[in-house]
């Protein structure tokens, strides 16, 4: 019992230290081309400074990826655009995501602070 009301406290501080840390809107093109570069537009507010890693991927399992780009951001509001190229291997189809997650400095997934996701992006010829 004393472990979990731990690990609740520390999961409680790390989100209330964090509540201000987030992508606010995501603005991304809704088709996307194979081999094509994409630029997306981005708010966030981040407490300080952090990382965020875009990606498009189908949007179903087996959840391939077909394209990832990763910026470092200062701390602050503010709003980055961040280009991003799709893979010339991606299907035609109209299930994928593109998604922006804010993480710590030089973080990967798993160190995910936040995530904003735009779904229904179609790939087209």
């Amino acid at each position: 019992m004393k472990k979990f009301f731990l690990l609740t406290i520390s999961l409680m501080s790390f989100s209330i230290l964090n509540a201000q840390d987030k992508i606010n809107s995501i603005t991304t093109p809704m088709e996307v081309k194979a081999g094509e570069k994409i630029t997306m537009s981005l708010d966030y507010t981040a407490s300080e400074e952090r990382s965020i890693i875009v990606n498009i991927q189908l949007n179903e399992k087996p959840w391939t990826p077909y394209g990832q780009a990763k910026m470092d951001v200062p701390a602050g509001t503010g709003t980055k655009k961040i280009d991003l190229k799709v893979k010339p291997s991606i299907p035609i189809g109209s299930n994928y995501k593109i998604s922006a997650v804010l993480t710590t400095v030089k973080g990967t997934w798993n160190e995910r602070i936040n995530v904003a996701t735009q779904a229904n992006v179609a790939a087209v010829k």
